[in-house]
């Protein structure tokens, strides 16, 4: 068994904004041989499926030793679907029973349902194996905390990296599985998809403005494969393409919004060989060709405002957003970030109940548009800049 560096200095914290990610490989291969997890992750930012274990395991011990969890308590844990082995998930769901957690297993999800599923079930915490919109080679963990589904937090970080770098993988290795487990995937669905389509929680307020509203779901061969679009068509969309649903597929690969980072407007010449040279990174993506596909079979429509194409486009596990709107004028595809998304949300709050949200506050972090900023204070919000992360806020 490979130790760990006694010389090596270790940072206050692992985790970057949220969790840890790096490029993954089994710790039998040649290029890691002769280190600890720990300082394989430290030394290379790879990450093996025993520091997985050993990360798990560091945090249910964390959660004891705070009186935040007791023993045998649940602990959730998820993942989006790139680890087509197992062999990470595996390795996670062992570190939480090693730590005395009772993992409950919920498979392949969106990230934002762990948090519902949280709530709903009363778990104390709960772990997502994922990398996010990162490349299918590389895999991470996100830590929640229930209630109410909170992420950990930097001071949070410290105490679980001072916790791994006191204790040795071998150690763990040979821990037995003290804690329960239970599958309760199918049940976290259900939850998930009464939640999101809860007329309480939507914004969709009359069905008859989804019945003309053609819809292409791309969801990056991830997590909200099936059910995104599943949601979408309970919520009254005329009518849901699936695309980029492919769980046999990698990951954010020529679909997802990776590929669309940056990009306000999409015209043919980026995305067909034959009309120009393409554009490299569109000239394979599945959605743009899908919605152009579909918006010039309906254009006539469109332009008489008796159909509209638009895409909802996510990333491998669900926790990011880019909408798409087919221009029949131009035959050009707008894409709006979560920064436009969020503005045109804001400007519909304001317009439909003013009293309840004039002066209320706007949030978006420091790297979000301050167009998006500006154009919130115009409307009458207060605005909130935060730190890089959804859990600020």
């Amino acid at each position: 068994m490979n130790k760990k560096d006694k010389n090596m200095v270790y940072p206050e914290r692992l985790q970057g904004t949220d969790g840890i990610r790096g490029r993954v490989l089994k710790s039998l291969e040649p290029e890691v041989s002769g280190l600890s997890p720990l300082d394989i992750f430290l030394k290379k930012g790879i990450i093996t499926e025993q520091f997985i274990e050993l990360y798990t395991y560091c945090f249910v011990s964390l959660l004891m030793k705070k009186k935040i969890a007791k023993k045998g308590e649940e602990i959730a844990v998820g993942w989006d679907p790139r680890d087509r082995e197992g062999v990470f998930t595996g390795a996670a769901i062992r570190g939480i029973r090693k730590g005395g957690g009772c993992a409950v297993n919920l498979g392949i999800i969106p990230t934002p349902a762990l948090p519902v599923y949280l709530t709903y079930r009363g778990s104390c915490a709960g772990v997502m194996i994922t990398a996010s919109h990162n490349p299918s080679d590389q895999n991470g963990v996100k830590l929640f905390l229930n209630p109410p589904g909170i992420k950990f937090f930097p001071e949070d970080d410290k105490l679980l990296t001072d916790e791994i770098s006191k204790i040795d993988y071998k150690d763990v290795k040979s821990k037995k599985l003290s804690g329960g487990f239970r599958d309760m995937h199918s049940e976290c669905i259900d939850v998930f998809l009464d939640f999101i389509c809860d007329r309480r929680n939507s914004w969709v307020k009359n069905e008859k403005l989804l019945k003309n509203r053609i819809l292409i779901v791309d969801s990056a061969n991830g997590s909200y494969s099936e059910i995104a679009s599943s949601a979408f068509k309970r919520l009254g969309f005329k009518k849901v393409i699936d695309v980029g649903n492919n769980l046999k597929r990698e990951v954010n690969q020529n679909c997802g919004v990776s590929d669309l980072e940056g990009i306000s407007r999409v015209s043919p010449s980026m995305v067909f060989k034959d009309e120009c040279n393409g554009f490299p990174k569109f000239t394979e993506n599945i959605t743009l060709k899908k919605i152009f596909k579909t918006g010039r079979k309906y254009r006539d429509k469109i332009l008489k405002n008796r159909a509209f194409v638009s895409g909802a486009v996510f990333d491998a596990d669900g926790d990011r957003f880019f909408m798409l709107e087919y221009d029949a004028l131009k035959d050009e595809v707008i894409v709006l970030t979560g920064d436009d998304t969020a503005s045109i949300q804001g400007r519909y709050l304001i317009n439909e109940r003013q009293n309840d949200f004039k002066n209320a506050y706007y949030s978006n972090t420091v790297e979000s548009d301050i167009l998006a900023s500006l154009s919130a204070r115009q409307m009458g919000f207060r605005i909130k800049t935060t730190g890089v992360g959804d859990k600020w806020i």
